[in-house]
């Protein structure tokens, strides 16, 4: 099964032989949410918990491609911490990719899946001989280059579903459900108790209006 360390051989690859491909990082930033923002589009292998992987594609500062039948708060989360998108929300599309055998070949899948993309090609258009993967791999890491994968191509079929998500907060994050958000009584923007140090005060019942570090700063200029 492939590790972090496989990964980010095969990202460090691909921007060697795609250096105008943005994105491309560490999957080990994902950890603590601190990829380093990127114009889009970009392309980024995501490690989504356990030994599961996910390749997303940012086309636009509002539209995100997962190849992967499921869209996680964890993949939601990584990719817009990447894009730092000033949108109010972001369109995340689950790509119809083929169905895997067994749960131990996802990394080789995300990585044909990104080596596609950076040739230029559709995953959800090519069905990947699951069996010839992880040979594939290794020949191409003992060779130093990413070539496409062993695949044949087919029709694409439509996306599973898609989900809007908002965007919120000078982080520019979804709101995750854990963390307690406050709306600027000025602005009308909704902010993370922790990104704008919000006093517990706010979310009293009845309390007091509240104003984000923006609307402050430009009502004393």
């Amino acid at each position: 099964m492939l590790k972090d360390s496989h990964m980010t051989t095969a990202n460090q690859l691909l921007k060697q032989q795609f250096p105008s491909i943005r994105g491309l990082q560490s999957t080990l930033l994902g950890q603590d949410i601190s990829f380093q923002p990127m114009d889009t589009p970009c392309t980024q292998i995501l490690h989504v918990g356990g030994l599961h992987w996910v390749t997303v594609e940012a086309c636009h500062d509002s539209l995100v491609k997962v190849f992967y039948p499921t869209l996680s708060e964890s993949v939601q989360t990584q990719t817009a911490s990447i894009m730092q998108s000033q949108r109010s929300s972001i369109t995340f599309v689950a790509e119809t990719t083929q169905f895997q055998r067994g749960g131990a070949d996802c990394g080789l899948f995300a990585i044909a899946y990104a080596t596609d993309l950076c040739y230029g090609n559709n995953p959800a258009a090519y069905r990947y001989d699951q069996a010839k993967l992880r040979d594939n791999l290794l020949n191409c890491l003992k060779d130093g280059k990413l070539e496409p994968f062993p695949s044949q191509m087919m029709r694409a079929r439509r996306p599973i579903r898609n989900e809007n998500v908002g965007i919120y907060c000078t982080c520019r994050l979804p709101d995750n459900g854990e963390e307690r958000m406050a709306m600027c009584s000025k602005c009308g923007e909704w902010f993370h108790e922790t990104c704008q140090k919000i006093p517990k005060t706010v979310f009293k019942p009845n309390s007091q209006k509240w104003f984000c570090t923006s609307c402050v700063h430009v009502s004393t200029l």
